[in-house]
């Protein structure tokens, strides 16, 4: 090969990742018996057949084109792809404890910083009004804390923590189930591109590998690991959510879970956690404050509006708060006194409650979801905002 040692150290790594039917298991063989990419490249079949069937090595040998290893480096340049190696010195810390640690990474914006905690927000794909405002209130409260936001960029809690902790200036990185180039749902296209622009997007397979219900689980491996906790929001009893939160428990993590009502589908699942030993949540500062307890630090970011949760809301957001809720139309009030967090309400249903004319409770309505409130999870369906 006629590229310098550390060109060629870096090709030999993305060559290695890239040998097509050579999964994780078999590439972490090669490497416990062998040592080096460098080492593998040049082994014999009689070397390889302990490890590698008669297809496999076919693939072996057909991979070995360091043209196209190079042209397929220079196309993930051209995408702004970083590609992250066991060997680079940006290679998070925190994966190399891993029983089966990635050998490749693929990076979009950036990774999170090691010396700040991070938590996994996660939880139902089908997740209820409820859930996913809960999710984003206590992702933007754990992010102007100082804590990074870790999921899965999924549908349902995955995104609305995600959102959570983008619309409150924190940092959040979405690890996908497919290649760094797919975008699952394809409705989160937006929060894919920003969290490129302002957090980071990662995974472990290359450019052009769909998304398969096999990699998800390996996946979540990566979520957990990256985290120094689970906090689940919603879970059916048989979930996926389940799968990320063995892992967590097996990697020595705290799994903390917000408690529901026993009769919702989606709260069996974290109601089971808590009876199980997880750590039940009613507000933010519950992660903060078991972090603290677990040595973590918590210092005011750059942005000096972040502020620990553990002091509590500053004496100027309280003034905030006493502020806006004086200057509340009282008829305002009526309607958030008749609106849950929880269960939505229809708007004939708050046409009888009220008495007002269409119109008026319209108005109302309206000046509600502008101040942040109100949200309409469906037509002309309402719940109150969960206030933290």
């Amino acid at each position: 090969m006629n590229l310098s040692s550390f060109e060629q150290n870096d090709l030999l790594w993305f060559w290695f990742v890239n040998i097509k039917q050579v999964g994780i298991i078999t590439r972490q063989k090669l490497i416990n018996a062998f040592g080096h990419p460098f080492s593998i490249y040049r082994l014999s079949d009689t070397q390889l057949s302990p490890f590698l069937n008669a297809r496999q090595l076919e693939y072996f040998h057909k991979s070995k084109n360091m043209n196209a290893m190079a042209e397929g480096m220079r196309r993930l340049e051209q995408e702004n792809t970083s590609f992250i190696h066991w060997e680079s010195p940006e290679y998070p810390e925190k994966l190399r404890h891993l029983p089966d640690p990635p050998y490749g990474l693929y990076l979009r914006g950036r990774l999170p910083d090691p010396d700040c905690p991070a938590i996994a927000l996660i939880g139902s794909r089908r997740a209820t009004g409820y859930g996913r405002q809960t999710a984003s209130a206590f992702a933007g409260r754990l992010a102007r804390s100082g804590i990074q936001i870790i999921s899965g960029l999924a549908e349902g809690i995955d995104t609305a923590g995600h959102k959570g902790a983008l619309e409150n200036g924190g940092y959040t990185l979405g690890i996908v189930g497919g290649g760094i180039d797919t975008i699952y749902p394809r409705e989160n296209f937006n929060l894919y591109m920003t969290l490129y622009e302002k957090g980071g997007v990662l995974s472990e397979w290359n450019v052009g590998v769909p998304n398969q219900s096999g990699l998800f689980p390996m996946r979540n491996r990566l979520i957990s690991a990256f985290s120094d906790g689970i906090f689940v929001v919603e879970a059916a009893a048989r979930s996926g959510t389940n799968i990320t939160v063995d892992q967590a428990l097996e990697q020595g993590k705290t799994v903390f879970a917000l408690p529901g009502r026993i009769t919702d589908i989606n709260s069996k699942g974290t109601n089971q956690m808590i009876r199980d030993g997880a750590v039940p949540v009613l507000d933010p500062r519950d992660i903060v404050e078991r972090l603290s307890l677990e040595g973590f630090r918590f210092e005011k970011n750059k942005n000096d509006r972040f502020q620990s949760l553990s002091a509590g809301l500053s004496r100027r957001e309280k003034e905030d708060h006493s502020e806006t809720s004086q200057k509340t139309d009282p008829d305002q009030n009526i309607i958030l006194e008749l609106l849950d967090e929880k269960d939505p309400v229809d708007f004939a249903s708050l046409l009888r409650f009220t008495g007002y004319g269409i119109g008026r409770l319209s108005h109302l309505l309206h000046q509600l979801e502008i101040s942040g409130k109100v949200i309409q999870p469906r037509q002309n369906v309402y719940i109150k905002v969960l206030s933290l």
